[in-house]
């Protein structure tokens, strides 16, 4: 009997650790399918967060574009008010000097033609007072102012 009663506690034994392994064994099955969902839900977080980063990015760099332009456009138009008044100042400067210059060019045009005016003014001075001379008496001088002026006529015809 007593064998029987070893035996039989043995099975008991055998039974209660199968019933103790079984029941260890669904919990880490349990434990393993809990951490294969976290895992899933992570790895879905961590999709999600990556799509909306760049959702994210996306977004601000197409805001970022557009606020850009709107940017270019308003400061082109404020330079523009700024410069068109500039630029009116120095095309009316520009204007001025060109009407300085082109007086000052006919200042000096003139002002050497005056210039010639004296120097023939004085010339046809000179010559009527020698001819005022030859006409006078003095025949030498007389000869001397009609070959001058012979001369004269023949070289500006030469010329």
């Amino acid at each position: 009997m007593e064998i029987t009663w070893v035996l039989a506690m043995l099975a008991i034994l055998g039974f209660a650790l199968a019933a103790y392994f079984a029941h260890a064994w669904l919990r880490l099955k349990g434990v393993v399918v809990e951490l294969e969902a976290k895992t899933q839900a992570e790895s879905d977080f961590e999709h999600k967060r990556e799509l909306m980063k760049a959702e994210f990015e996306s977004l601000s760099q197409r805001l970022l574009n557009e606020r850009s332009k709107e940017l270019q456009t308003q400061h082109h138009e404020s330079l523009g008010q700024i410069l068109k008044p500039l630029a009116t100042e120095l095309d009316a400067f520009k204007k001025r000097i060109n009407e300085v210059y082109e007086h000052e060019t006919r200042d000096r045009v003139v002002a050497g033609e005056i210039s010639s005016l004296k120097a023939l003014n004085q010339k046809m001075s000179e010559d009527a007072v020698n001819l005022t001379r030859a006409l006078k008496g003095d025949n030498k001088a007389a000869g001397n102012w009609g070959e001058l002026v012979l001369d004269q006529v023949l070289s500006a015809l030469d010329s």
